[in-house]
């Protein structure tokens, strides 16, 4: 599960190829729901740098 923005769509098929599923989410805010939802092994959030400055992990996520 990857959380994306424009910034992702030409690393598509070069990150896509590494997986036998991806699902690609386009926004910028993570969503814990879906993620709990689908139980991805990997979950990738990729945001851009301006954006980091309003980045708020999700500690229902982190295992304990």
């Amino acid at each position: 599960m990857i959380f994306r923005d424009s910034f992702v769509s030409r690393l598509v098929p070069f990150l896509s190829e590494h997986f036998s599923r991806a699902v690609y989410l386009w926004q910028n805010a993570f969503d814990a729901d879906d993620v709990l939802q689908e139980h991805p092994d990997v979950v990738i959030q990729e945001i851009v740098g301006r954006h980091l400055y309003t980045f708020i992990p999700s500690p229902e996520l982190v295992p304990k």
